[in-house]
């Protein structure tokens, strides 16, 4: 009774762990891109 309660739990947990890091990956590429988007345009203003 308790195993079978617990397995879906334990897939749903799974899948919420693969998604969280999925996410981290996806905004910590947004975030190294949005730094040398912003560094370029100050290169660009500097040189100005």
């Amino acid at each position: 009774m308790e195993k079978s309660l617990l397995m879906p739990y334990k897939i749903y947990y799974f899948i919420c762990k693969v998604l969280s890091h999925r996410y981290l990956l996806l905004f910590i590429g947004v975030l190294t891109l949005s730094l040398s988007l912003t560094y370029q345009v100050f290169k660009r203003i500097l040189l100005f």
